[in-house]
């Protein structure tokens, strides 16, 4: 179980959507799936990560100016005080939250935060 498979996992189930890259370089840095919305030129990024919901949160944080929308997707914290203190977090940055889980060899996915419109500069 590793990011790569969570992410990949993630765009498999979810095959309705159009246009996606993965590893696309944005300030000197990797960011792990940029998605362009055809219909409304909107572009979104999503950070995936298995562990170390802070230090998603700011990788998230570091390249929001360069999309319209940002994500992170991040397995499932078993504490539920770790849970809500993520919630906060993203809610407070606009930041989409999602929250994965492994089970029975599959991943599961769950969308916690819809993200919100971030301002251009």
């Amino acid at each position: 179980m590793t990011e790569f498979h969570q992410r990949e996992a993630y765009f498999k189930k979810f095959n309705n959507i159009d246009t996606y890259k993965t590893e696309v370089p944005v300030y000197s840095r990797s960011v792990d799936a940029v998605i362009l919305d055809k219909k409304c030129s909107n572009l979104s990024a999503i950070e995936f990560k298995l562990t170390n919901w802070k230090k998603v949160i700011e990788q998230a944080q570091n390249i929001k100016t360069a999309f319209d929308y940002i994500s992170i997707c991040l397995m499932e914290p078993k504490r539920n005080n770790t849970k809500l203190l993520i919630i906060e977090e993203c809610k407070k940055y606009g930041i989409g939250l999602i929250f994965s889980n492994y089970i029975n060899d599959s991943y599961l996915f769950e969308e916690i935060l819809n993200p919100i419109k971030q301002e251009k500069i």
